[in-house]
C-alpha cells in the first residue's frame, strides 16, 4: 500500500528537492528524488503552483517546474527583522505576488504563524497607516495595501498548523459601532483560531443607529455556545473615542443577559491615552490588549485559571 502524505509533507520535500535546481525537474524527477508516488506529487505540485510556490514551463511533452522567484531568498534561521522588511518592501512597491511568496515560505520554514502577525503584518499595517497620516499616501493606495494584508493574513490562517482544538471556548472579534477598521480584530481572530479557540470574526456588523444590535449580538453568542460552561471572549477594536459610550452600552447588556464565563478584551487607539484603562472600564472590558502577543497571553492565563 502506497503512503499517504499531507500537503505540509509534500511542499517541503518538493522545496527542498527544487531550490538548488536553476533548471527545474520534471514530475518524474521530483516523484524520484523525494520518494513519493508520481502520480501523487504530480496532483501536489498543481496545488503548490495555485498557491504560488512553484511553477512551470514546458520542455516538449513534460512539463518542469522550478521554484517561483523569492520562495529562496530568505536564509534559514529566519530572522524576524529580515522579513519584516522584506515584506514591507514588497508590499510597499505594489508586488502582490512576491508578497504571497514570502509569507508561504517564512510559514514552510517553521516560523510560528503568530509571530508572523505580530512581528511582521502588525508592522507593516502601522506603518501604512503612519504614511496615510502624513500625507504620503493616498485613500486609494491605502485601501489597495490593507486589502493585500487582509489577504496576507488569510493565506497565514489556511496555510499554517492549528493547535489542538480548546473544547467549550470561543471568541468573538468585531469593531465597535460606527468602526470602518476591521484589519485588527480579524487579525486577532486568526491568532486566537491558531491557539486553538473556537474563533469568530465578525467585523463591523453594526452602525451607529442600529439600537437592537444587541439583542441580535446576543442572539449569535448563544447559538454559537455550545454549553453554559463554556468560556467566551469577546474582542472590541475601538479606534474613536466617541465609540466608546455606545460599545459599553452594547457589551452591559449582553453581560447582564449571557449566562457564561464572559470576559470583554478591549483594543484599539480610543485606549492610547494615559487614562487608557479608565477607558476600558468604562465599557466594561476586563482586559486592554497593547498588541496582539498580550491579547494571547491573557486569554490563555484566562483558560487554565477556569475550573471546569
Amino acid at each position: 500500500m502506497s503512503r499517504r502524505y499531507s500537503l505540509e509533507e509534500i511542499k517541503r520535500k518538493v522545496i527542498d528537492a527544487l531550490k538548488d535546481i536553476d533548471t527545474g525537474l520534471s514530475g518524474v524527477e521530483i516523484a524520484e528524488k523525494i520518494g513519493a508516488n508520481r502520480i501523487t506529487v504530480t496532483k501536489y505540485l498543481n496545488v503548490l503552483e495555485a498557491i504560488g510556490l512553484i511553477k512551470k514551463k514546458k520542455a516538449g511533452s513534460v512539463n518542469v517546474w522550478y521554484l517561483a522567484r523569492g520562495v529562496t531568498e530568505l536564509e534559514l534561521p529566519i530572522d524576524i527583522l529580515d522579513v519584516q522588511r522584506l515584506y514591507m518592501d514588497t508590499l510597499f512597491n505594489h508586488s502582490e505576488d512576491e508578497a504571497r511568496r514570502i509569507i508561504l515560505n517564512v510559514l514552510n520554514s517553521g516560523v510560528d504563524p503568530v509571530k508572523l502577525l505580530s512581528d511582521v503584518i502588525t508592522p507593516t499595517l502601522n506603518a501604512a497607516n503612519e504614511l496615510y497620516s502624513r500625507g504620503r499616501m493616498t485613500v486609494t493606495e491605502t485601501t489597495f495595501i490593507t486589502n493585500l494584508i487582509s489577504e496576507s493574513i488569510d493565506l497565514i490562517k489556511f496555510n499554517s498548523t492549528r493547535d489542538d482544538v480548546k473544547p467549550n471556548t470561543y471568541a468573538v472579534f468585531m469593531s465597535a459601532q460606527g468602526e470602518l477598521d476591521t484589519i485588527g480584530p480579524k487579525m486577532t481572530s486568526v491568532a486566537f483560531y491558531l491557539k486553538g479557540w473556537n474563533s469568530y470574526f465578525l467585523g463591523n456588523v453594526a452602525s451607529e443607529t442600529d439600537l437592537l444590535f444587541d439583542i441580535d449580538l446576543l442572539k449569535f453568542l448563544n447559538k454559537i455556545s455550545k454549553t453554559r460552561r463554556g468560556l467566551m471572549i469577546m474582542g472590541i477594536s475601538v479606534m474613536q473615542k466617541e465609540h466608546l459610550q455606545g460599545t459599553g452600552e452594547t457589551i452591559k447588556s449582553v453581560r447582564s443577559k449571557l449566562n457564561k464565563n464572559f470576559f470583554v478584551l478591549a483594543a484599539g487607539r480610543a485606549f492610547d491615552i494615559k487614562e487608557e484603562h479608565e477607558f476600558a472600564d468604562e465599557i466594561g472590558a476586563d482586559f486592554y490588549a497593547k498588541d496582539l502577543a498580550s491579547a494571547i497571553e491573557w486569554a490563555e492565563e484566562l483558560y487554565n485559571k477556569v475550573k471546569w
